[in-house]
């Protein structure tokens, strides 16, 4: 078990547009008016990373800015616009599909809307906002869209002469000759409903690449610019990956580039915008932590606290479930896997939308063992009266259901109602942790004020009771987060876990039940990617790499027997017509159970990683490779390799067998059909030996962190308490814990 002194807290930072996160985030900095990073509504556009370093010293921020590389702006990009066009279509059955006949009817008609989806978008990429660096280049960025739109008109058009000059006329003489030929190929022996909707694909195919070319092109321009205007300014490392920059505010010389790359700024008296946001791949500023968050925090024995500011996430407008749930797969399990903690800043405002309930419900779905934490933002908005008569809650460590009358209705949905509670047991969480999570998030309750330098010298009182409530509810919540609070206090009996273990005939049901589930969350990601994902997927596979992780959908078996997991081990299950869950199958109650409920939302990555031992590394490549689990010996030590042994070996290419390539992609990823007992008993017994590894061990560190805070809560001496601790641990949960180890574990927790 690691000493608590090395520990850091990390927690991503969720918030909808002016929701006052910026503004939360920067507090927490010894020089918060050096990070110019408050808005006003600006969506955030990529990663900012905050590194608040727990000591009190004097040191300057440091900040390491990464543009995007092309590869990366160009796929973001393009699938952004693919994914706004989308939103425009009429909903139907089905994934939609972006026909030339609509996409020209679009350009033809609605002009407007295509330029706000391409290049006027306020949430990702809007050309004007480069006219300070240069007004050449946003005229630039504009004909190149006149062109990409000239082109998509006549994409079909035999004998068309566009007048290109930007756009690379190779590039596009490709697309169209590739359009041409897949169209004439596919309409041999096909039914007629299957080449439409093969034909369909393809111009979609083609419509993304136009744009994609768009993209490409435009980088081309922005990067030139950019670097010349901001050479010998800052160390640009290559021309081929990230464009980086990295300084220090020592002097204040580079507040307004950083400021730049945070956010759009609006030009005073004036319409015009500036940003270089657009092209940002991820900042990263570093910082010591204000001092009076240090006064309260250092006792607590953790060296950092890493705070991100998440993007896509922010938008004004609301995001349909399925691009909600692939934005938070991305974020807590591709970019960011070591998350466990997220925080909601909700305004306390009258209109303010606070959707909350449905984020919440989607984000355990992707990451059940997160823990949210709500942060009340614009406290300082409410009636100064109301303020002052309810100090005493606002101060409060640990809040009650005692809450004031503000406007808004955060307090009302937190405080007055069980729906977070029932949002979660609506899909699937046991009611056990779903109120414990409720219980935690009444109690830490966080309040904020970031505009407290704006409020008037003439209410010093309020100005210092906004100051105690914002030490008062950081202090709280960083408390809740390094006691792990939400996995209660009771002991796991690791004794009768692993006298469980050993009947698998316990486990099959469950893995039976994941494996239905893996099978259907394949065919609904199959039909649901667009034609070039497929056509990626197709590509891996013939290469033996399982699965694709692209710039929108993450179909990769890691990601996808993911998802079976979190819904067979994380919520509850029908076996025999009965609803459970494993913890009552190995009839485990009160504290006990939520300990290990919450403990089994983080087991898959210890379950299905690398081949041998369960060892864990520190962020797994989803897109495994099959020639890694090609022996008889790795395949038995290794979930993969025993789904592997599942299907024939000349599957992998056999897409030509079948009218389309989903058809295929779902055939050979039918593992409800394919898995036999054997795969069953070999399951169990790999299941058993990591639950016997890993999950004891996180068990015991669990035990451990209850049995010190029971040891420094005693009203006996530390010495004899703990001796009185270790026999009744040792004899009722756990009899392999030895004495020395016991005293050692606990001195260092």
């Amino acid at each position: 078990m690691k000493k608590s002194q090395n520990q850091s807290i990390g927690v991503a930072v969720i918030g909808k547009s002016a929701s006052g996160k910026s503004a939360f985030i920067r507090s927490f900095s010894k020089y918060p008016e050096k990070i110019n990073s408050v808005g006003k509504g600006q969506t955030t556009r990529s990663y900012s990373e905050y590194n608040f370093l727990v000591t009190d010293t004097d040191q300057p921020i440091s900040v390491n800015i990464a543009l995007m590389s092309e590869r990366n702006f160009v796929q973001r990009r393009t699938a952004q616009v693919i994914e706004k066009l989308y939103a425009y279509m009429e909903p139907g059955l089905g994934r939609p599909l972006l026909t030339l006949d609509w996409m020209k009817e679009q350009i033809a008609e609605y002009l407007d809307d295509v330029k706000e989806v391409v290049i006027h978008s306020s949430d990702f990429f809007d050309i004007r906002e480069f006219s300070f660096l240069s007004p050449l280049l946003t005229s630039t960025l504009d004909q190149l869209f006149v062109e990409a739109c000239q082109i998509i008109v006549t994409l079909n058009d035999e004998d068309s002469k566009e007048d290109i000059h930007l756009l690379d006329i190779k590039r596009i003489n490709e697309i169209k000759r590739r359009l041409k030929t897949s169209n004439a190929a596919d309409d041999g022996d096909k039914t007629q409903s299957d080449a439409i909707s093969t034909n369909k694909e393809r111009e979609e195919e083609a419509i993304e690449m136009v744009w994609s070319q768009y993209f490409t092109t435009a980088y081309k321009y922005i990067m030139e610019t950019i670097r010349s205007v901001y050479r010998g300014s800052a160390e640009i490392q290559n021309d081929i990956e990230d464009t980086t920059f990295s300084f220090d505010l020592a002097d204040g010389s580079k507040t307004e580039f950083l400021e730049l790359c945070l956010k759009v700024s609006q030009v005073e008296n004036s319409t015009e915008k500036r940003s270089l946001s657009s092209i940002v791949n991820k900042t990263r500023i570093t910082s010591v932590i204000s001092k009076q968050y240090f006064e309260k925090l250092h006792s607590l024995n953790f060296k950092t606290i890493l705070l991100v500011d998440t993007f896509g996430l922010d938008h004004a407008q609301a995001i349909d479930d399925r691009v909600l749930r692939e934005r938070y797969h991305r974020i807590f399990n591709d970019d960011y896997p070591k998350l466990s903690v997220a925080f909601f800043v909700e305004p306390i405002r009258a209109g303010a939308a606070n959707d909350f309930l449905k984020e919440i419900e989607v984000l355990y779905s992707q990451k059940p063992n997160i823990m949210t934490y709500i942060i009340a933002s614009y406290v300082d908005e409410q009636n100064e009266e109301t303020i002052i008569h309810n100090k005493d809650w606002l101060l409060l460590k640990e809040k009650n259901n005692d809450y004031p009358n503000f406007d808004g209705r955060v307090l009302e949905t937190v405080f007055d109602s069980n729906r977070i509670a029932n949002t979660l047991k609506r899909s699937g969480v046991p009611e056990t942790l779903a109120y414990k999570r409720l219980e935690v998030m009444r109690k830490r309750f966080g309040l904020f004020c970031g505009n407290i330098q704006e409020i008037s010298e003439h209410k010093h009182h309020v100005m210092t009771l906004m100051n105690e409530m914002n030490i008062v509810s950081i202090t709280s919540v960083m408390t809740s987060i390094i006691d792990k609070e939400h996995l209660g206090n009771g002991y796991i009996n690791i004794n009768a876990l692993q006298e469980n273990l050993k009947n698998k005939e316990q486990i099959i049901p469950f893995a039976k039940i994941m494996i239905a589930k893996a099978t259907e969350r394949f065919k609904e990601l199959f039909s649901d990617v667009g034609p070039r994902t497929k056509g990626k997927l197709r590509q891996n596979l013939g290469s033996k790499i399982l699965g694709f992780n692209g710039s929108t959908a993450d179909v990769t078996w890691y990601r996808v027997f993911s998802d079976a997991y979190n819904h067979t081990f994380t919520k509850r299950v029908n076996i025999d017509g009965k609803s459970t869950m494993l913890s009552e199958v190995f009839r485990l109650e009160g504290n006990e159970k939520i300990a290990f409920d919450e403990l089994m939302t983080g087991f898959y990555k210890y379950l299905y990683n690398v081949k041998y031992m369960g060892d864990v590394l520190p962020l797994w490549q989803h897109e495994i490779n099959w020639i890694d689990y090609a022996t008889e010996t790795e395949q038995k030590d290794c979930m993969w390799g025993i789904l592997l042994k599942c299907i024939p070996e000349d599957e992998f290419t056999a897409a030509d067998r079948y009218p389309r390539v989903v058809d295929w992609l779902i055939h050979m990823h039918d593992f409800k059909m394919k898995c036999n007992e054997n795969f069953y008993e070999d399951w169990s017994e790999i299941f058993s030996n990591r639950m016997n590894k890993a999950l004891i061990d996180q068990c015991r560190n669990h035990n451990i962190k209850v049995a010190a805070n029971k040891a420094k809560r005693s009203q006996s001496s530390y010495l004899q308490e703990k001796e009185t601790l270790y026999l009744d641990y040792k004899h009722n949960y756990d009899s392999r814990m030895e004495k020395p180890e016991f005293y050692r574990l606990i001195n260092e927790t």
